[in-house]
Parts: C-alpha cells; structure tokens; sequence
C-alpha cells in the first residue's frame, strides 16, 4: 500500500493552525522558515541498490528568549505531534540544537 503524500500547503495550514491555537490557549510558539525540499533516500535488497525521493520540508523556527529548553522542546514536541496526527505521519523528525529527537505515531 502506497503512503499518502500530502503538498507543503498542506503542511503549511497545519502549522499555522498549531499557531493559532497555541496563541488563543495563551502559550509560547515556534515561528520560523517553511523550506520545500526533496527527502531522498537508498535501499539494498540482495545485490540491487534503489532509490526514491519524496516531498519534504523543513521548517526552521526561532524560540523566543525567555523559553527555557524544557519549555521549547514542548513546544516542538507538540508541533511535531500534530503534523504527525493531521497529516497521519508515523514519524517527524525534530532537531533543538545539537538534540534530536522522533515522535513516532503508532
């Protein structure tokens, strides 16, 4: 069965509405670049060696001051789950400084 591959607007309004909500509960936000890419990878199955690539992005966000670490890695963690959820991703993959860290939806 072949995954479902969402468009960066789509992502996008995911973000955003993670914003918007965050903002009316009274909470801090990550605010940050949306960059399009290509996410390629390899595999080997006996002797053949393939390839794909798919659509990706990476949205890098800037932690406002006065957050402290646990604050900004809730922050991310939170956003990371609700790409994960809305767009029914089994994983996103996070980076905060030199951590990182998946969440995982099973």
């Amino acid at each position: 069965m072949k995954a479902t591959e969402h468009t960066c607007v789509e992502a996008l309004a995911c973000i955003q509405e993670w914003m918007e909500r965050r903002k009316r509960e009274g909470y801090k936000i990550v605010a940050g670049i949306f960059l399009e890419g290509q996410f390629i990878y390899p595999w080997k199955e006996g002797e053949a060696v393939s390839s794909r690539y798919e659509p990706a992005f990476n949205y890098k966000g800037v932690v406002r001051e006065d957050a402290s670490d646990e604050e900004a890695i809730e922050m991310l963690e939170d956003l990371a789950r609700a790409l994960a959820d809305t767009l029914k991703q089994e994983r996103v993959h996070v980076v905060f400084g030199t951590d990182y860290f998946v969440v995982e939806n099973k």
